[in-house]
């Protein structure tokens, strides 16, 4: 999908199609199925990121900004005023959250 294109020799297309497949599709997926696991008192949603969300000398600029935006503390910090616990999958990563847990944790969710 990514063919490890520096920005400078980036195409859109490219771009687009990894964008949707590791970001878009996640998200939306999140998106979906965090209230119901919330009406249901919890469930797990993992994320992977590889190192290219750590790293930005890993893999090209759509792949590596792809897997950054599933890591992002921004998207982090929404999935616990969701509800959710973001907790960790590899010791290696340091403090990333990399996949989600959702706990029912008050009566108004």
């Amino acid at each position: 999908m990514d063919t490890n294109n520096s920005v400078d020799t980036l195409e859109d297309q490219a771009w687009d199609r990894t964008i949707a497949v590791n970001l878009t599709a996640p998200v939306r997926l999140m998106r979906e199925v965090v209230p119901v696991m919330i009406k249901n008192g919890g469930g797990s949603i993992v994320n992977v990121a590889s190192k290219a969300g750590m790293s930005g000398a890993v893999a090209g600029v759509a792949y590596t900004a792809s897997k950054h935006g599933l890591v992002s503390p921004r998207l982090q910090q929404m999935l616990c005023s969701a509800g959710a616990n973001p907790t960790h999958l590899s010791k290696d990563w340091g403090d990333q959250e990399c996949g989600v847990e959702v706990q029912r944790t008050s009566n108004s969710l």
